[in-house]
């Protein structure tokens, strides 16, 4: 099975991931800290204009976090990029509303419901992540087809964004899914 390192790296994206060794309440700031020791000391981490991560440097980043694990994806200044990481027990209720008619039938074909539904999750997530946008968008902006591939690799596309991709993989021994969003026009 491809590692979504190795995802990253073919297509010139740098990915760091964090475990975390105690689930307290305080993983957000810690993970926040790991992050920030992955960048080179004179460059920062900012808020946007829309809330989005920033890099005082112009280059591009997303970082995603959760109980367990934590990444940091960076690229070239004006890549759109997105990472996203979902615990595979997490329930995620606004899965119905953010979902079409076709997303829904995938989700009822695939093998096991959950799992396909954090997929689904975590490529809308990568995707508004890597706009800038968050969901502000309507749900039909951020329709995603999902293909899933042999090599245990999940492809998406989106029809509204037709120069991003997503690239999706089960990480068994965290529990989790990892998806990554960029463009393909770089």
């Amino acid at each position: 099975m491809q590692s979504i390192q190795s995802i990253a790296e073919s297509h010139g994206l740098t990915l760091h991931m964090i475990q975390h060794t105690s689930q307290g309440t305080g993983w957000r700031d810690t993970a926040r800290r790991c992050v920030q020791a992955q960048l080179p000391p004179d460059v920062t981490v900012h808020r946007g204009v829309l809330g989005n991560p920033v890099l005082s440097d112009g280059g591009s980043v997303s970082m995603s976090y959760t109980r367990v694990v934590s990444g940091v994806l960076l690229g070239a200044g004006g890549r759109l990029i997105g990472l996203d990481i979902e615990q595979l027990d997490r329930k995620i209720r606004a899965v119905q509303r953010y979902c079409s008619e076709d997303e829904l039938a995938w989700l009822d074909a695939y093998s096991n419901r959950q799992q396909g539904a954090m997929i689904l999750w975590s490529f809308k997530e990568a995707l508004v992540k890597a706009l800038g946008t968050g969901l502000r968008l309507p749900s039909a902006a951020v329709a995603v087809a999902v293909a899933p591939q042999p090599n245990g690799v999940f492809v998406a596309t989106f029809p509204m964004f037709p120069c991003l991709q997503g690239h999706a993989v089960m990480d068994n021994n965290l529990r989790c899914v990892m998806a990554i969003v960029l463009d393909q026009s770089v």
